[in-house]
């Protein structure tokens, strides 16, 4: 989605993600993997000139897998 907005020449500002839901599907120390149900909630596409609201999204499901590494916690994959 971003990078449609940028080959058109435009920036996106102020995006916002709305979580609808989160569910753990495994957790160990170093690894968290977690299905999450979101979509776009706002922000605008801006020309430099001019913006304009960003439409309403559809909610999309996804697995995201993140990693420990270096005490910090880092997305390792999303599907």
């Amino acid at each position: 989605l971003l990078r449609r907005y940028r080959a058109r020449g435009l920036s996106v500002r102020g995006l916002r993600m709305q979580l609808l839901s989160l569910s753990v599907l495994a957790a160990s120390p170093g690894r968290l993997r977690v299905r999450v149900v979101d979509r776009l909630a706002g922000g605008q596409a801006c020309d430099g000139a001019r913006c304009v609201p960003l439409p309403r999204d559809r909610a999309d499901r996804r697995t995201i897998t993140l990693r420990r590494t270096a005490g910090r916690w880092r997305v390792a994959a999303v599907g």
